[in-house]
């Protein structure tokens, strides 16, 4: 028998006449497992649980297409409270590396963040992390719906000096990371729950190289997956695309065709009619 939320004083449902979302007021809703059975007034049928609804709002579950669980409960409070102006008040630069540091932390970070985002009515992420020691677990135990992106580069940054980052670039362009992150996401393609899925994710685009990204998008495309990239995050990274390329990451990612309906760019705040 399904459960009946009663005259619930707000529903956002789903209009089909407009095809949009529409508020619906004291009005009712009924499930039975994980279905939706009804939406509206007056539920005429029979019901195992009545749940009174008069000081509710029922809503769809929020989707995030962009987190990183493993790294930034740890930075909360911290880490954009110090900002060094020569880096473009980029934490990730100087300050992460110091304490975002071992498994173990990014797996008590995780669990954090995972309650946080189901306490808020978040129901299905996009995870970009790198691969850890029992992820894939919390994830499947979380309940949460989650695309996972095992982060992928030819290339890390490393700190020279308080004011100044360089490029260190593996001498595989990066193809170990590429294989450990396409074995867990076909690990994931044989979820029989098709709750936890992979997305394709070379971290940055200053820190992956043009033969990189393009494998990236060939392995989106083969699999059907959504690609998920960093670009026009930073003002270092934004000069740095400039000085190898004389175009702005966007305008090069566009070039080498990255960009397309199945690519999700993360941050994009500099684009190229950025001040």
């Amino acid at each position: 028998m399904p459960t009946l939320v009663q005259n619930a004083r707000w529903i956002i449902a789903w209009d089909d006449a407009s095809q949009r979302h529409a508020y619906l007021e004291n009005a009712d809703l009924v499930f039975h497992e994980d279905r939706i059975l009804f939406i509206g007034k007056n539920y005429p049928g029979s019901t195992s649980q009545i749940i009174d609804g008069r000081h509710l709002m029922l809503m769809p579950g929020l989707v995030n297409i962009h987190t990183h669980p493993w790294s930034e409960p740890l930075n909360k409070g911290f880490a954009e409270d110090f900002g060094n102006a020569s880096l473009g008040y980029m934490a990730m630069y100087d300050t992460m590396p110091g304490w975002v540091n071992n498994q173990r932390s990014w797996l008590v970070a995780a669990t954090v963040a995972y309650s946080e985002l189901l306490l808020t009515g978040t129901t299905t992420i996009v995870d970009n992390s790198p691969a850890y020691d029992g992820w894939i677990e919390l994830v499947e135990v979380s309940g949460v719906r989650a695309y996972l992106g095992p982060a992928m580069s030819s290339s890390y940054w490393v700190l020279e000096n308080a004011d100044s980052f360089r490029y260190e670039w593996s001498d595989d362009d990066g193809a170990a990371s590429f294989d450990r992150a396409m074995s867990i996401i076909d690990t994931l393609r044989d979820d029989p729950t098709r709750r936890v899925r992979g997305i394709v994710f070379p971290g940055q685009v200053d820190t992956c190289s043009e033969a990189f990204l393009r494998k990236s998008v060939e392995a989106a495309q083969e699999r059907n997956l959504p690609l998920q990239i960093h670009a026009a995050q930073s003002i270092p990274e934004y000069r740095e695309m400039i000085r190898r390329h004389g175009k702005s990451p966007l305008a090069w990612l566009d070039d080498i065709g990255v960009l397309s309906s199945n690519t999700i760019i993360s941050h994009c705040v500099f684009l190229n009619d950025h001040s």
